[in-house]
C-alpha cells in the first residue's frame, strides 16, 4: 500500500540439521492501517498448515 499505510511480509526458512530440516514460518503486519486490516482479516491458519504440509511432504521427497 502507498506510504506505508500496510506491509505484510511472509519469510520462511528450512534449516538442514542431519537428516531432519526445520521449517520456520512468520508473517509480520505494519503500518498505519495495520489494526484495521488484521481485525477484517479471515483465519489464515488453514492455508499456512496447508503450505508448511506441502513444504514438508517436497522436502521428505526430496524433490525440489
Amino acid at each position: 500500500m502507498p506510504l506505508g499505510l500496510f506491509k505484510g511480509v511472509r519469510q520462511f526458512n528450512l534449516t538442514r540439521s542431519g537428516d531432519q530440516t526445520e521449517f520456520y514460518m512468520r508473517e509480520d503486519f505494519s503500518g498505519l492501517l495495520s489494526g484495521v486490516i488484521w481485525n477484517s482479516m479471515p483465519n489464515l491458519q488453514p492455508s499456512f498448515d496447508k503450505f508448511a504440509d506441502t513444504v514438508k511432504r517436497l522436502t521428505e521427497a526430496g524433490t525440489s
